[in-house]
């Protein structure tokens, strides 16, 4: 049972890195705007920390197949606290800070998509299949726990100096390092060339492999080997597992497209609560739910999927998801709508872990990073963008119309999960 030691070294490692980046991207603009007293300079500030992950996600899901992980979370960790070291170093010294914050954000939000996407594919190393759902569950509630403890701990820490945030957050970030460098990385299992189907599939316990998967386990062994590869092309293999891969497939287009009404929906419900009357304390809470609920939703998420397969879990969820929004449209005051919120994100929870499940279970780990990187692309990238939209609907229609069109189009989202074809390996 080795590998539940390494698996907890990593999983406290991640979870206190991941409160530590939280707090300090919470704490970034706040900053700025206490020091400036200009709303623009922290909204570039807070662009600045989204960026990379638009940038550099998918180039890093190619570097997390082609090198050590561990090792890689471990230089994400370390880099991190350098970078925040420095900002710290010239505040102190009462130095050029801004250019200097500017830098700093820039590379913390780098590293962080880069300790994003080793994360999952270091967890596929260590824990063996049959408790893959276990490990994801574990994983994925401490990240959204994280978000939840960490945002609010960069305002409280910064309201006890303009240090302290910063401060904290280097040191968590070393102990966070040398907590994953304890963890020992298991040898891959690399496809070798000239071995049939039949024989790797015997090879590794498995019966049911199919010819892409074979295909994507040759090419990317053959790739690493060499290591000519563009990274185009290596980003590509990522994205034609994706399409080759029918639940993910479904999965990837599920979560793309509600991801866009989340965002929608979360203008939504402060212009809501606040025609509610409520204070700027209970929207935090409010929006706090859906943070509430994914914790709870990866708690019960194994016991779910003792019962019920990841694709009707799929195709259930996205029903649910209608029922949130119609809490949501009939809320009366602001404990419906956390309520409604709340279920949302309970909700994701369980879908996150059961397609991380899924994707463990069948994705080469020499595709893993490239393959969950997609999926993290598409949300990043169209996330500021439908929060924006949301914006101007909100703007030109009103609440009721949005609500109207959030319902139909995920009434769309579930009959599409619920029509479309998934072999019965998923289920």
């Amino acid at each position: 049972m080795s590998w539940r030691r390494d698996f907890w070294l990593l999983f406290a490692g991640s979870g206190l890195a991941t409160v530590a980046t939280r707090a300090s991207v919470a704490a970034y603009p706040l900053l700025v705007l206490l020091l400036t007293g200009s709303p623009l300079l922290a909204g570039w500030v807070r662009f600045a920390s989204m960026a990379p992950h638009l940038i550099f996600t998918l180039p890093f899901g190619v570097l997390v197949d082609r090198y050590d992980r561990r090792r890689l979370l471990v230089i994400s960790q370390l880099g991190r606290a350098a970078a925040i070291g420095v900002f710290v170093v010239v505040v102190a010294t009462e130095g050029p800070w801004l250019p200097v914050l500017w830098a700093t954000v820039a590379v913390e939000g780098t590293l962080t998509v880069l300790h994003q996407r080793a994360l999952d594919p270091a967890i596929a190393e260590i824990v063996p299949k049959e408790h893959v759902t276990w490990a994801v569950s574990r994983n994925e509630g401490v990240q959204t726990g994280a978000t939840l403890v960490g945002q609010p701990a960069g305002g409280f820490l910064l309201g006890l100096g303009h240090a302290f945030p910063f401060v904290v957050g280097l040191a968590a970030q070393v102990v966070a390092a040398a907590t994953i460098l304890s963890a020992r990385r298991p040898a891959l299992e690399i496809a070798k060339p000239g071995v049939g189907v039949h024989d790797q599939s015997e090879a590794h316990g498995h019966t049911n492999v199919t010819i892409a998967e074979h295909v994507a386990v040759q090419s990317a062994s053959t790739g690493r080997m060499r290591g000519v590869r563009s990274a185009v092309q290596d980003m590509a293999e990522g994205a034609r597992w994706i399409w080759r891969d029918a639940f993910l497939r479904l999965a990837v287009t599920v979560f793309t497209s509600t991801n866009l009404l989340w965002q929608m929906l979360s203008i939504l419900i402060i212009v809501l609560a606040t025609s509610a009357r409520a204070s700027p304390a209970a929207v935090g809470l409010i929006l706090g739910a859906t943070g509430v609920g994914g914790v709870v939703g990866t708690m019960v998420a194994p016991q779910v999927l003792r019962h019920i397969g990841p694709v009707t879990v799929l195709r259930l969820g996205c029903w649910l998801w209608l029922g949130a929004i119609a809490i949501i449209a009939f809320a009366t005051g602001p404990p419906m709508l956390a309520a409604g919120w709340g279920c949302v994100g309970l909700i994701a929870g369980v879908l996150d872990v059961a397609t991380m499940t899924y994707m463990i279970s069948f994705t080469p780990q020499e595709l893993m990073g490239r393959a969950t990187s997609v999926p993290a692309t598409l949300a990043s990238g169209l996330s500021p963008l439908s929060a924006l939209a949301g914006g101007y609907l909100l703007e030109l229609w009103g609440p009721a119309p949005v609500l109207i069109v959030a319902a139909v189009a995920m009434g769309g989202i579930a009959l599409l999960a619920t029509l479309a074809r998934v072999p019965s390996q998923a289920r």
